[in-house]
């Protein structure tokens, strides 16, 4: 009965993750190293550390993928808490174990600039 409350609560908390994002109407994420592939954000929050998580979904010729990124703007490094086909999926992968430094011209890049740019705006919404 235990992981079947716990099913229920991740995809309520996932319902609740895409409607906030529909509601805040993130602006648009432009990825010039995947440009038949669309990237919508889906959540930026800023943690205390001042470091943000941003939450993006890929709609591509291989179907749709989520990733959660952590992000540093300072260093200039990233690495990915999460990934999958579906949100929960993503939220149960295993995270990244060490930060990188950015690659300029990688979608990674490209979602990091984006929560360095607009990240303290929109997680104050």
């Amino acid at each position: 009965m235990k992981s079947t409350s716990k099913v229920t609560v991740v995809t309520s908390c996932f319902a609740l993750l895409t409607t906030q994002a529909q509601a805040q109407n993130f602006p648009p994420l432009q990825i010039s190293a995947d440009p038949s592939a669309r990237y919508e954000v889906l959540d930026v929050t800023q943690r205390a550390d001042g470091m943000f998580e941003i939450v993006t979904k890929r709609t591509g010729k291989s179907g749709i993928s989520y990733a959660k990124r952590l992000v540093d703007c300072r260093s200039q490094t990233a690495k990915y808490l999460g990934d999958g086909e579906t949100l929960e999926s993503m939220e149960r992968s295993k995270p990244s174990p060490r930060m990188g430094p950015l690659v300029e011209g990688s979608s990674t890049h490209a979602v990091a600039m984006y929560a360095c740019t607009h990240g303290a705006t929109l997680a104050a919404k």
